[in-house]
């Protein structure tokens, strides 16, 4: 009972030492009231692909040296100012708490916040296989039309002046049961002011990929190939200042 005892208490010590040890390399919380519910900004040089462990696509950004917050100063705080009227975010005007950093940027914790978007405006997502997929769509040919693009967005709860409130329990698409990594958009402690985007990239618009979640989203294949079950796939990302960013990614169907 003694061992059990020291042992116990020496695990709480331990604990507690890491937990102040953790505290001591930040300032203290923080609060402040946020005119705009995008803190910070960030740009992408590049996409991000890997399958995940249910055998869909996952996409996200490689984000640049290009970021603009609440903190920044001169010619950058001017930039995250016309970003945040370009997306109408100018009346949040709520307090919200924010651990001050060492380095970098300030990182917003609090439910009301979200803590950095990409500022990228994607016009179109197309996705081409080196090899044949089926009858229809032969080497090269675009897959948009069989691959569904996953992800949520938060510019409902932005035009609604920041009331509106999705019910995920109740209304949750029953594509995003096929990636367990879609959950976290479902469940983290912002998922109540973001929906669903739940498109075929054929059927996708401008519109559709408007402040989208920064982790980007995952690309769900609507078929089976018919012909070669190995393929070295590309997706494209169209920017509307006419980059294009690509990536490859080699998926074997089962």
């Amino acid at each position: 009972m003694i061992k059990n005892n020291t042992m116990k208490n020496s695990i709480f010590i331990l604990l507690l030492s890491s937990l102040l040890l953790s505290l001591s390399s930040c300032d203290v919380v923080e609060r402040r009231v946020f005119k705009s519910y995008i803190c910070r900004y960030y740009g992408a040089d590049s996409i991000m692909l890997r399958v995940t462990e249910a055998e869909n696509i996952y996409i996200g950004w490689y984000s640049s040296s290009n970021q603009y917050s609440w903190k920044s100063t001169g010619n950058d705080k001017a930039i995250y100012d016309s970003l945040c009227r370009a997306n109408n975010d100018v009346a949040y005007n709520r307090k919200v708490g924010y651990i001050k950093m060492e380095e970098g940027f300030d990182n917003s914790f609090d439910e009301g916040n979200v803590v950095g978007q990409c500022y990228e405006k994607i016009i179109n997502i197309d996705i081409i296989s080196e090899s044949d997929f089926d009858a229809q769509h032969p080497i090269g040919t675009s897959l948009s039309d069989i691959v569904h693009f996953c992800s949520t967005s938060v510019s409902q709860f932005i035009e609604s002046g920041y009331t509106f409130k999705y019910d995920w329990k109740s209304a949750t698409p029953e594509l995003f049961n096929k990636e367990p990594e879609l959950f976290y958009f479902q469940t983290n402690r912002f998922a109540y002011q973001c929906t669903p985007v739940d498109k075929l990239l054929s059927e996708m618009k401008t519109n559709d990929f408007y402040l989208l979640n920064p982790g980007l989203g995952f690309l769900i294949f609507d078929k089976q190939p018919t012909l070669s079950k190995t393929h070295l796939l590309t997706v494209s990302v169209t920017l509307d200042d006419g980059r294009v960013l690509s990536g490859a990614v080699t998926k074997t169907f089962n």
